[in-house]
């Protein structure tokens, strides 16, 4: 395997732990820590690890309703503010794609409620990160 090949399976690594929903100090401990500033160090790098994985992929909207990638997105703003607000603003198109799927069955359906509970969770959840994504591709100041 090469040196390349290795950094980027454990830069995928990281990320899955960043967005994976656990990322802080009291659940991670020092590893928090080392795994921040692994990333803050190579902003870009994860940056591009994180857009192949989760932006040139088709998308699994039960999947990533589970995932927190605004995280990753939210720890590299200050690195990568513009590529942050784009890859953000990608993921926003995603999202919204996904919602409107949501949208037309909760009016077919008349309230969110009306839908199954795996399904009106996974609404939910994608619902709450497309208003994170909205703040993140407004840029600083707006959050």
């Amino acid at each position: 395997m090469s040196p390349e090949t290795t950094d980027a399976s454990r830069i995928a690594k990281d990320i899955g732990v960043i967005v994976g929903g656990h990322f802080t100090p009291d659940h991670l401990g020092p590893l928090f820590n080392q795994i921040s500033a692994r990333a803050r160090s190579q902003a870009a790098e994860y940056l591009r690890v994180f857009e192949s994985l989760y932006i040139t992929r088709p998308m699994n909207a039960r999947a990533q309703s589970n995932l927190h990638l605004v995280a990753l997105l939210k720890l590299l703003s200050p690195q990568e503010p513009a590529r942050v607000r784009q890859l953000a603003s990608a993921l926003l198109g995603r999202y919204e794609t996904a919602m409107s799927v949501a949208d037309s069955l909760i009016e077919e359906e008349g309230s969110l409620e009306a839908l199954p509970h795996r399904t009106s969770t996974m609404a939910r959840r994608l619902n709450r990160r497309r208003e994170s994504l909205r703040r993140l591709t407004q840029g600083p100041g707006t959050r």
